[in-house]
């Protein structure tokens, strides 16, 4: 078990929120009456199941027409299924509120804003019909200038719309991880309002979204594009002003038509602060404030925190301001199902134990996180794979809806510098086939593989169509189309792999194989893992082990049933603990062989990989390393061992060892640092040697080195072999000391 300081509850409220994003005026002019009066109806609303009864009573806004038994309190933002009476509910829900505000002065318009809505849904203000929602990470907004004009008592009506979907047939939500996903209850729906719910004013020119990235940096400057999307309720002409850090930078005037008006600039910034993966440097950030005023006076403004960075891709090789980085990561599922009631402590909690692991990237799996997410990644130099809500196969129809939803999430996320690289679709294929690992006949996984040759509407439409939305909208970074396809025809490109060596098919070590038959299968293993029963097991009912209701773990819990009883089986173990156990130890030993020898090809051709997954989300018999209750498994000890920045590795043996075979052992070791180590000193130590093996010289910068050959044969009076693996070193920040140990029990006949 680690130590209490490694553990989620423990970080909870120790970050700071600072420099996080939001609104500033910077400019000395008079803003418009009224300007930056948000209004948050966030809070407590009433629920009830939708019906065109209880809707047409409902729009009517008056107590009298509505049968308050019908509705209950609800959470806004929040997830029906959280409420008792909806608690197996697939709706549709109307969510509706009474509200007072005065109406807006003369010359000011009013905007209502929801931030995010699973899945899809339509909104009423006093019965009017303002438009139709669709979308988790989209910020929909109505103007209600007039309305508010009209009354000082306002009801607002929100009818919330969240089919369920199937994990094996194509879907019709873009609703990601939330649903219908690998490990995720098959009864849990995410309907509801996921965003805050927002009334604010403005002058005659609104701003209806920012988008800024940063192009390329350097120490002598650094080059910003900026896109603004503006709402003039009239032809206007308008001064821009951008500023950043409080310095105004460029200043433009403008001649907009009604309506929605787009305008877009670059940025030069001189002799930035270059923003860093923490393993590189620091992380300044800088606040870029976008201005619009009419006749001398704000009428608008929007800001976003950014940092100057530049970042490039070669062959799955990543580099930050030119400096190249391996990149060691965690799959990051939600921080917990019901994302609108997640707390920022608990999202920037999961960000502190993969840093503490040793970890300099998360994968963003299959979904938009909180922006809180984000901006603490910006702080501590966390590198970001980010997911689109876009994961196994799709119906046709959700073309459009996957192109808005791209669009905005390149508009939402955008300015992060964490985020290095894009991905649009995980695994268009829907998951590979859960062979039992015992079978030889692997003709389940042979049709996948010949499936994945061929054409789809999926991967070969969808996937490229969301590739070229996101980087027309973001040219600074690369978009993957699509996450865990194998190299195929014509090409035979491929994208980052999905390896499941050692869970579904086969065994670990069968990855060293692989790599030197098909090196492209390992130049970015962005999933891989093996499931382990987590420590918080009160919802496996372990009083009836060993029979175990493995139906519900199956459905309800995420089990890997098959593959656990075949890995496992049942009567092996004396009794759950010790199965447990078990399962845990299998998982630890996976991750540190599959690190340890991508580690080991480290550029050759290996840019990095990805641990499915750091966290659960909910109770869930999962492949993470730290459970929903926030205990770590035998797996995290395991994966913070193998991604220590300086480590020496040993070839991998037979296990078990047969007698009195002679070995010879390649050793190597890994210098993730940005820097040389002078003067290391290594020793191997194996049992019935004489003496150890000694091993003195430099280990280059950001490289893996080969530092020599141990020959030995194994020991014929012992039961366990072991190799244990000592470096020394002094490196400019204190002394490097580590110990890598291998052991291996001795065949017996």
């Amino acid at each position: 078990m680690l130590a209490a300081e490694v553990r989620r509850d423990d970080l909870i409220g120790a970050h700071s929120t600072d420099q996080s994003p939001h609104q500033s005026v910077s400019g000395s002019a008079e803003a418009w009456p009224g300007y930056d009066s948000d209004v948050d109806l966030g809070g407590q609303w009433r629920a009830a199941i939708s019906s065109d009864d209880r809707r047409r009573d409902a729009l009517l806004g008056t107590s009298s027409a509505i049968d308050e038994q019908d509705w209950i309190e609800a959470s806004v933002p929040g997830h029906w299924q959280t409420s008792a009476l909806f608690a197996h509910s697939h709706g549709p829900v109307l969510y509706r509120r009474e509200f007072s505000i005065e109406p807006p002065e003369p010359g000011r318009r009013r905007w209502l804003g929801i931030d995010g809505i699973f899945s899809e849904g339509d909104v009423w203000l006093d019965g009017a019909y303002l438009g139709d929602l669709e979308g988790y990470a989209e910020n929909h907004q109505f103007e209600i200038t007039a309305l508010s004009g009209l009354d000082s008592d306002h009801h607002i009506l929100v009818e919330v719309s969240s089919p369920p979907q199937s994990p094996v047939l194509t879907k019709r939500t873009l609703s990601g991880a939330f649903q219908a996903a690998p490990g995720i209850d098959s009864e849990w729906n995410p309907g509801g309002i996921r965003g805050p719910v927002i009334i604010r004013d403005t002058g005659p020119v609104s701003v209806h979204s920012l988008r800024v990235v940063c192009r390329d940096a350097d120490e002598a400057r650094a080059h910003l594009l900026v896109n603004v999307v503006l709402d003039a309720d009239a032809n206007r002409r308008i001064r821009l002003r951008t500023s950043v850090d409080g310095r105004a930078v460029a200043e433009t005037e403008h001649l907009l038509a009604t309506g929605q008006n787009e305008v877009a600039w670059g940025l030069d910034i001189p002799e930035p602060a270059l923003w860093w993966p923490h393993s590189l440097g620091d992380q300044p950030l800088s606040e870029v404030v976008v201005e619009i005023y009419h006749e001398g006076r704000l009428s608008d403004s929007a800001s976003r925190w950014t940092g100057f960075r530049e970042v490039a891709w070669d062959q799955w090789i990543c580099s930050v301001n030119g400096q190249r980085i391996f990149l060691k990561g965690a799959n990051l599922p939600p921080t917990r199902l019901d994302i609108a009631n997640a707390t920022e402590p608990e999202i920037v909690a999961d960000l502190h134990l993969a840093a503490q692991a040793g970890l300099d990237l998360v994968r963003v799996h299959s979904h938009i996180a909180s922006d809180h997410l984000y901006a603490a990644a910006d702080r501590m130099g966390i590198l970001i794979l980010q997911d689109l809500g876009l994961s196994a196969r799709y119906a046709r129809s959700v073309r459009t809806k996957a192109l808005n939803h791209a669009r905005a999430a390149v508009d939402r996320l955008g300015h992060h510098p964490s985020i290095v690289m894009w991905s649009a679709h995980d695994d268009p294929s829907g998951r590979t086939p859960r062979a039992d690992p015992r079978s030889r006949n692997l003709s389940g996984r042979f049709r996948h593989q010949v499936r994945e040759q061929l054409p789809s509407w999926n991967r070969t439409v969808l996937d490229r169509f969301v590739k070229r939305v996101v980087e027309r909208a973001d040219p600074t970074r690369p978009c993957v189309p699509h996450s865990g396809v194998a190299p195929h025809l014509p090409l035979l490109e491929g994208t980052d792999s999905h390896l499941w060596l050692g869970w579904t098919h086969g065994q670990a070590r069968d990855l060293i194989p692989m790599a030197r038959a098909i090196p492209r299968r390992v130049r970015f293993v962005s999933e891989f893992g093996a499931q382990a029963i987590p420590e918080s097991a009160d919802f496996i009912s372990t009083e009836r082990w060993p029979d175990l209701d493995w139906e519900r773990l199956r459905d309800r819990h995420g089990a890997d049933v098959e593959i656990l009883q075949a890995r496992f089986p049942t009567e092996r173990y004396r009794d759950f603990h010790q199965w447990r156990q078990a399962t845990q130890a299998y998982q630890a030993d996976l991750i540190r062989t599959y690190v340890e020898t991508l580690r080991r090809l480290k550029y050759q051709p290996t840019g990095g990989f990805c641990l499915f997954s750091l966290t659960a989300p909910a109770p869930t018999i999962s492949h993470a390393v730290i459970d929903h209750l926030h205990h770590p498994t035998l797996g995290y000890d395991a994966l913070r061992a193998a991604c220590a920045p300086v480590l020496p590795i040993a070839d991998l043996l037979e296990d078990p060892l047969p007698p009195g075979v002679r070995h010879h052992l390649r050793v190597h070791v890994v210098n993730d640092l940005a820097w040389e180590i002078a003067e290391a000193h290594l020793q191997v130590e194996i049992t019935g040697a004489k003496e150890p093996w000694t091993f003195q010289g430099n280990i280059d910068a950001d490289a893996c080195v080969l530092v020599g050959k141990v020959h030995f044969h194994t020991p014929p009076e012992v039961d366990e072999l072991e190799i244990c693996l000592r470096l020394n070193a002094q490196g400019p920040h204190g002394v490097i000391s580590v110990c890598n140990t291998y052991r291996y029990a001795i065949l017996r006949t």
